[in-house]
């Protein structure tokens, strides 16, 4: 899809406070900088075309030209291929099958891109049958927007089913259901808004007068309708509701907030790679192809044409992940920094800190373990079954508890999901202030079984006690008089996780209070 035509031609995400991501990593077994070291590997394609394989391991199958990646709750990672026009999953346990999609017959034309919301269901760009296909649990696959094998641009304002688009190959889920496209070739973002059983469809963006149909670079300050992009790749939603996208040929990266203005975040339009350690804005990035948000809001993009993955820190800073800048094929169990990989198309993000990439050019899928620093939390994830959203505004400590059409609310499932917590660690559920009981925290859950009330304002929490180790307990604002020695991690339903650092006494401290203590006063 990508043609390398080239043109020549922030709102900054907010800082962190300092210090809080000093303990991710550190907070299991005293680590190694050998268990530290962002390690590169190959979880599928052994770099042969073609599509070979099913049933057997991922390592030892074919998997020509893999473009897309996504990664559902329980662990599958699915591939989109587009030399074999299919879309292949592979188990945790690392078996690799492809996707059964009914009614029979049903086929895909270089599916670009797939994304998954919570109820499973699976979402695909469809780039040259020109339309986007849900796929639901059970595989039966509906066209959602675009008109089969119809190409144009038409449509806006009325049902997506009845709308021209031009190249899809990209996607993305925002809140309340809404769906975001990069109609490539129309280099337009457009909106499918949900309404009665289907999706109305508008643009988002690059619709403006004049947009040429080889594109162009032009709108920053204004509303991104007035604007002009070229070859709209990669989406990401953050949770403050910006919607953050690949500009390709403009060599950009740019955000179109909820109001609908749009601004560049990073990249300058050179066509070089370049300006590591400064602000991304100052950045040369060559041919992006896609980004992705981790929880910490940290923006990882994939740099196809440079053959690099680069990380955009949530301070503006921009820095190399993995890539030399020169095509090539590191071995599995190679270190992520210098090496050398060809063509990343698509990243994504596990809950576990770890970055996948297809890489394209050596007909791979690629992770690099250990390259998110996972900031230290806890998550009541999912109640009877269902999850729990993420995007939750404020630190509401209650939530009204709906269940299920004949759930026995004496006995309901919950999950609690830790991350940057090893396991081992036990997990306390807390309903309505009184103890519901404790389970350990293994491979990033633990889960209880509890009474809730049916119709009625049911508090839940949930607590984690962590042991320092001694880096850690060493990297910490001192407090006079005081030792601290654990962490104290603490989960409100509908409400963020909150951190606080406890003294061999008994007293607790956020981290803010430490920073506040261990500043010397001024004289005045």
């Amino acid at each position: 899809m990508f043609e390398h035509r080239q043109n020549t031609g922030p709102k900054q995400w907010s800082r962190m406070a300092a210090g809080l991501l000093l303990f991710a990593g550190v907070l299991s077994h005293p680590a190694s900088a050998q268990d530290t070291q962002p390690i590169l590997t190959t979880v599928a394609g052994n770099g042969g075309a073609g599509n070979g394989g099913d049933g057997g391991k991922a390592t030892d199958a074919s998997t020509g030209l893999p473009i897309g990646l996504k990664i559902d709750r329980y662990g599958n990672l699915y591939i989109s291929n587009i030399e074999s026009h299919r879309i292949r999953r592979v188990s945790p346990s690392g078996i690799i099958s492809a996707l059964q999609v009914t009614p029979a017959g049903f086929s895909f034309n270089q599916p670009y891109d797939i994304d998954i919301d919570a109820e499973g269901n699976l979402y695909v760009a469809d780039s040259l049958h020109h339309r986007i296909v849900k796929i639901d649990p059970t595989g039966a696959a509906t066209i959602i927007a675009g008109i089969s094998n119809s190409a144009g641009l038409s449509g806006d304002g009325g049902p997506a089913t009845s709308a021209q688009l031009n190249g899809p190959v990209a996607l993305a889920l925002g809140p309340n259901g809404v769906i975001y496209i990069s109609d490539y070739r129309n280099n337009r973002i457009r909106k499918l808004t949900p309404s009665g059983n289907g999706y109305t469809i508008s643009a988002v963006a690059g619709a403006g007068p004049g947009n040429p149909p080889n594109g162009g670079y032009f709108g920053d300050g204004g509303p991104a309708t007035q604007a002009h992009l070229n070859g709209p790749h990669g989406l990401a939603v953050d949770r403050a509701g910006n919607l953050i996208f690949v500009d390709h040929f403009n060599n950009r990266i740019r955000m179109i907030t909820p109001e609908g203005n749009i601004t560049t975040l990073a990249g300058t339009g050179s066509t070089t790679s370049s300006g590591d350690g400064g602000p991304a804005s100052s950045a040369g990035i060559h041919g992006p192809s896609d980004v992705v948000l981790d929880a910490a809001g940290n923006l990882y993009i994939a740099e196809y044409a440079a053959h690099k993955i680069r990380k955009v820190a949530r301070n503006g800073t921009i820095s190399t992940v993995t890539g030399t800048g020169e095509a090539g094929s590191a071995v599995s169990g190679a270190a992520a920094s210098g090496a050398k990989i060809h063509s990343p198309h698509h990243v994504e993000i596990d809950e576990q800190g770890n970055l996948y990439f297809t890489d394209y050019g050596n007909n791979l899928v690629r992770k690099v373990s250990n390259a998110v620093v996972v900031t230290p939390g806890l998550r009541i994830s999912k109640i009877g079954g269902f999850d729990v959203p993420v995007y939750t505004v404020g630190s509401a400590t209650a939530a009204d508890i709906s269940l299920p059409v004949g759930t026995d609310p004496s006995s309901v499932p919950v999950e609690v999901t830790g991350a940057g917590i090893s396991d081992g660690v036990s997990v306390q559920l807390l309903k309505n202030g009184a103890d519901a009981g404790s389970a350990p925290l293994s491979a990033g859950k633990a889960t209880f079984t509890t009474a809730l009330s049916l119709n009625s304002i049911t508090v839940l929490q949930a607590k984690a006690t962590v042991t320092l180790t001694a880096s850690a307990r060493q990297a910490l604002p001192k407090v006079k008089g005081h030792e601290l020695v654990k962490m104290e991690l603490t989960a409100s339903l509908g409400g963020p996780s909150a951190i606080r650092y406890l003294s061999k006494e008994g007293k607790g401290y956020t981290l803010a209070e430490l920073q506040a203590l261990a500043t010397p006063a001024r004289r005045s």
